[in-house]
């Protein structure tokens, strides 16, 4: 019986992934092309509404403004990308973050560096016009832009054509629309064209490679199936400690469980977890994250790596001592998990439901009976957390 309770859940998980991504073939990535234009041809039979345009305008805004460099997307990007972009000025960002302090590629980034930027300050603070049609203005030697800024310095008004924008599809628009800013950023750090196209070009292939997959909804099933695959798995360590526990046999399953603890979804990484449910606050993600690694920290130091000398160990190497009472030391794991199944569904709550929520009714008959009901609260594109 535990085998089957346990398996289905993994089954039902491995099924809604092959049945969503099956339903949700991948694009192929696009490349830009001139000043300040996004990429919409291909083919693309879905295009954004104006709303959901300036949505994601908003939520590139709010990311730029982030004031720690830890969870700024742009940030995150230089650092993970800086020794291997080919543009020199990319490399050297004086017109992004005019502050860093580098060293050479053998020593890596100076602990003491600066990563405040005035530029992507100014994009969020200066006059702004978002055009409901047409290009944005641009020099007569451009044919197009959907995006562009007065002058090339910290006074320049920064506009957006939400017209334009509106012909991309809405599973490329957010990375178009980044790069975009950080292309018009550089451009109010002092940048010419072609640094701005090379920041463009490195931010969209950077965000292609890191955020492009799995899609949004992909990404709120799966990680809610396991969060319901641990949930059970404790529960079953619970039944284990009030019977008959079996110290091996304890330890084993707490093992498992922070080894699917550490499989959730980028667990570790709370700016990839906003940015694929576009959640506004930074801090809903990391509570949810930081919950993740504190758990997993717990059930090490007392399953996992336990100190030294707490336990007794015969010459076969198998432990013959236990926490004194494993019921209350699970049932606190279990009231931890629960408190991390909350923050994801703060998170679920905070993120948009019209962006890809269409699907919820095909995949519920697909997964089988096992999540018959996954859909009760159909506001929301992913299964509930009960």
């Amino acid at each position: 019986m535990e085998f089957s309770r346990r398996n289905l859940i993994r089954i039902a998980l491995l099924a809604s992934t092959v049945a969503v991504l099956s339903a949700c073939p991948g694009k192929a990535q696009k490349s830009f092309e001139g000043h300040g234009v996004g990429a919409y041809g291909g083919g693309d039979t879905i295009v954004s509404s104006p709303e959901l345009v300036n949505r994601m305008i908003d939520f590139a805004l709010v990311l730029a403004a982030e004031p720690d460099p830890n969870k700024n997307i742009f940030v995150k990007f230089w650092i993970e990308t800086y020794y291997t972009t080919k543009g020199a000025e990319v490399s050297i960002p004086t017109h992004v973050f005019p502050n860093i302090v580098t060293r050479t590629s053998q020593f890596g980034l100076a602990p003491n560096a600066d990563f405040s930027s005035p530029p992507l300050r100014a994009l969020t603070k200066n006059d702004m016009t978002r055009l409901p049609e047409g290009d944005c203005p641009h020099s007569p030697d451009e044919t197009t832009a959907d995006a562009s800024v007065s002058s090339h310095n910290l006074t320049g008004k920064v506009c957006y054509s939400v017209g334009n924008l509106s012909k991309i599809s809405p599973s490329d628009l957010l990375r178009q629309i980044l790069a975009l800013s950080i292309h018009e950023a550089s451009h109010l750090g002092g940048a010419g064209e072609d640094e701005a196209h090379n920041w463009q070009i490195a931010f969209s292939n950077y965000f292609g490679a890191h955020f492009g997959d799995p899609s949004r909804q992909l990404f709120g099933f799966n990680s809610t199936m396991q969060h319901r695959l641990i949930a059970e798995e404790i529960a079953l360590a619970l039944d284990d400690a009030n019977g008959n526990p079996s110290v091996p046999t304890i330890f084993g399953k707490m093992g498992q469980i922070e080894a699917d603890l550490r499989a959730l979804p980028n667990s570790d990484d709370p700016t990839f977890i906003q940015i694929k449910l576009l959640v506004l606050k930074s801090d809903l993600a990391s509570d949810y994250t930081s919950r993740i690694v504190k758990l997993r920290a717990k059930i090490s130091s007392i399953f996992i790596d336990p100190p030294a000398d707490s336990f007794a160990s015969p010459g076969n190497g198998v432990l013959v001592s236990a926490p004194q009472n494993f019921v209350q030391v699970i049932a606190s794991i279990q009231s931890d998990f629960e408190d991390i199944r909350t923050s994801f569904n703060t998170l679920i709550k905070a993120s948009p439901d019209e962006y890809d929520c269409p699907m919820y009714e095909w995949t519920r008959n697909t997964v089988g009976n096992y999540t018959t009901n996954l859909y009760e609260d159909t506001n929301y594109c992913f299964p509930s957390e009960n």
